[in-house]
C-alpha cells in the first residue's frame, strides 16, 4: 500500500487545525463563565479578577465577554474608568459620553467620530445630532443627502435581540424590520 506523504500531511494538519478554534472557543466560554461567576459573587465577588477573565475571553473573540469588558470600563469595575475603551468595545452610552466630552473640548472631528460610533450602535440621539451636523455643514461638509439618509435611519433604529440578530420598527409606517443571521425563539 502506497500512501502519498502530501495526503498524509494534509489529513493530519486538517485534524490539528480543526481542533484549535474549538479549543479557543471553549476556553473563551470558560473564561467568560468564570468571569460572570466572579462578577455576580457566586463564590465571593471579585471585580478585578472578573475584569481579567473578561479581557482574556474578549481577546479570544468572545462577543459577550467583550460587552462585559466594555461595561467594566464604563463603570470602572475592576479597572480604572475609561470611556474611550468602553466606546471602542461597542458601548453606545460610552460613545455618547465621549462625543459630549469631545464637543465640550472643541475637538469637532472626534465629536463626529464618536457620534457615528454611537449612531452605529443604535443611539437615536446620536443619529439626530448627525442629521443636524450634516444639514448645517458646521463640522463637516454640508450634505443634505446624508442628512436625509440619517433622518430616515433615525426612524428605524435597530435594537440588539440576540448575538447576530437585530430588530427595529419604523414608527411612521409601523413596519417591523429584522436583520441578521440566527434563529428567533
Amino acid at each position: 500500500m502506497t500512501v502519498c506523504f502530501g495526503e498524509y500531511l494534509h489529513t493530519r494538519l486538517k485534524k490539528v487545525f480543526r481542533g484549535v478554534p474549538k479549543e479557543l472557543s471553549l476556553n473563551a466560554d470558560q473564561l467568560y463563565s468564570s468571569g460572570l461567576a466572579l462578577k455576580n459573587g457566586d463564590n465571593g465577588r471579585n471585580m478585578r479578577e472578573a475584569f481579567k477573565k473578561f479581557t482574556k475571553a474578549a481577546d479570544r473573540g468572545h462577543a459577550l465577554a467583550r460587552g462585559e469588558l466594555a461595561e467594566c470600563y464604563l463603570r470602572g469595575r475592576g479597572c480604572e474608568r475609561n470611556l474611550a475603551k468602553a466606546a471602542e468595545l461597542g458601548n453606545s452610552e460610552a460613545a455618547l459620553a465621549m462625543g459630549a466630552k469631545m464637543k465640550k473640548e472643541g475637538n469637532e472631528s472626534e465629536y463626529v467620530r464618536y457620534m457615528w460610533m454611537a449612531s452605529d450602535l443604535g443611539e437615536k440621539k446620536a443619529t439626530s445630532q448627525l442629521v443636524d451636523i450634516y444639514r448645517s455643514g458646521k463640522m463637516v461638509e454640508k450634505d443634505t443627502g446624508e442628512a436625509y439618509r440619517l433622518w430616515m435611519d433615525a426612524h428605524v433604529q435597530f435594537q440588539k435581540y440576540k448575538p447576530g440578530l437585530e430588530w427595529g420598527i419604523n414608527q411612521d409606517t409601523k413596519t417591523l424590520f429584522i436583520r441578521g443571521e440566527g434563529r428567533i425563539g
